[in-house]
């Protein structure tokens, strides 16, 4: 039982660390929502589907929070805690679960999954991201028009990225792709949540950002945590 407890905490502390490590590498500023785009959600899948729904969900929320913290974002741990914390549970738990689908639904949900996260993410995107935008570097603004065409092409891009990816995976990693799009999902949920709730923001400016987190995170998390798995299986 104590070598059970003190695995856990070893695991623990150095997943939380490398969480923290990874949501602090790219921080980018959201005026918005006074909030940032990183790519946290790589080590808090990675750590969740190789460890487990209780290392995932721990590293997750206190790894991200304690990021938080230490970028000056603190007024976002309490939404972190909760919100990455739920997502590495999610993803560590469902991830256990054996996919039981032909491999005619398995193309199925290799198409359905890539086009509604592209809807989801165009209708949004084209919906706050249109327009004149302005974007200052060092000390001089840039100012753009910002088509509907633009968000158009780009949604063509990842709709078909995304389904290449999903027919490479394989059939095998289709549910890590379910268990990291159900934690994601609830990761964007509950920032949304907070940010229209609690901080009054303007918060649907950041769901395509808290998409692309997560698309992130799938695409890098996957290949990475079987990667490491089968390093620790030949050692």
């Amino acid at each position: 039982m104590k070598s059970r407890r003190a695995y856990f905490v070893a695991i623990s502390s150095i997943s939380t660390a490398l969480v923290a490590i990874a949501t602090l590498a790219l921080q980018v500023y959201i005026p918005a929502t006074r909030g940032y785009f990183n790519i946290g959600e790589v080590m808090v899948y990675t750590v969740a589907l190789i460890f487990g729904p209780k290392v995932g969900g721990f590293a997750g929320g206190v790894g991200s929070a304690l990021a938080d913290i230490i970028s000056g974002y603190g007024y976002y741990a309490p939404a972190t805690l909760i919100a990455k914390g739920l997502e590495g549970y999610i993803v560590g738990y469902v991830s256990r679960f054996k996919l039981r689908v032909s491999h005619r639904s398995y193309r199925i949900l290799s198409l359905a999954i890539p086009l509604i996260l592209t809807l989801v993410f165009w209708s949004i995107s084209s919906q706050v991201y249109t327009g004149l935008a302005e974007v200052t570097l060092l000390y001089y603004a840039l100012k753009a028009e910002i088509p509907t065409t633009l968000w158009i092409i780009v949604s063509i891009a990842l709709f078909v990225s995304l389904t290449v990816y999903l027919f490479r995976v394989g059939y095998d990693s289709m549910v890590k792709v379910v268990a990291i799009i159900c934690g994601g999902s609830i990761m964007v949920l509950c920032y949304y949540l907070y940010q229209q709730m609690v901080l009054g923001v303007y918060a649907l400016v950041e769901v395509p950002i808290n998409i692309g987190q997560m698309l992130v995170g799938l695409l890098l998390s996957i290949p990475l945590s079987e990667a490491l798995s089968r390093i620790a299986i030949r050692r």
